[in-house]
């Protein structure tokens, strides 16, 4: 079994709108349509669902079928339509290094706009003990070697991310420092411009999340789309 041919999908706006491929199995080929979700993850999550339905005997087409229906939980890789006309994935609920660098991957491929650009909105991922400053570094490694457009990064240890960025060949001009999530959201509030895609993700005590509700363009779903919501969202 494998998975070949992935792609993004998009609607008529150019809006990424989940992942697909093409499955080969016993030499017959499938295809499997995530439309709302996206990642090399998902791919993954996916042919493990799939080896279940077979060991259960359940045709193969209609567990491709069942599986465009699966949406992952709020804060796992899910795009969020922004204001001004971005977009937003929101990855939000956590962050390690190897779920960080899946994350700024689709960041990678993902198709945008000519003239639009990428961040890469990165908070502290916490909890990593000995290997923090690495793990860290190595994430900013990986951000400037993808040409992401814009470094935005929350958080005493996310330096570690910037500085790794630059000294890959980032420039200064693109890459930002923030102390606390609701001041990199405002900053982006101002900075950015329509069909811009931005991804969002951090270690839960960094509240990521407040970003996307200040760039998210219909805050009044914020208990329906986003993690560890606040009470006083609530009417906003």
């Amino acid at each position: 079994m494998s998975a070949r041919n992935i792609h993004f999908n998009y609607d008529k706006e150019n809006k990424l709108k989940g992942v697909g491929y093409e499955l080969k199995y016993l030499g017959a080929r499938h295809r499997v349509e995530l439309p709302n979700v996206i990642g090399l993850g998902a791919v993954y999550s996916s042919l493990a669902a799939i080896c279940v339905g077979i060991i259960y005997n359940v045709n193969l087409d209609k567990v491709c079928e069942y599986l465009r229906d699966y949406k992952s939980p709020v804060g796992r890789l899910n795009v969020v339509e922004g204001i001004k006309h971005t977009s937003i994935i929101d990855d939000t609920y956590n962050s390690e290094p190897k779920s960080a660098l899946l994350a700024v991957s689709a960041l990678k491929i993902a198709k945008i706009d000519e003239g639009a650009k990428k961040y890469a909105v990165l908070g502290d991922m916490l909890e990593l003990g000995p290997v923090s400053v690495d793990s860290h570094r190595q994430v900013g490694e990986y951000v400037a070697k993808s040409k992401i457009d814009k470094l935005v990064v929350v958080g005493e240890r996310a330096k570690d991310i910037a500085r790794s960025a630059k000294e890959n060949g980032m420039r200064e001009e693109d890459v930002f420092a923030f102390d606390k999530s609701e001041e990199a959201g405002k900053f982006l509030q101002n900075r950015i411009k329509q069909n811009d895609l931005m991804l969002v993700k951090g270690s839960q005590g960094m509240r990521m999340e407040k970003i996307v509700l200040e760039l998210m363009a219909e805050p009044l779903r914020a208990e329906e789309l986003l993690v560890r919501q606040d009470k006083q969202w609530r009417g906003r």
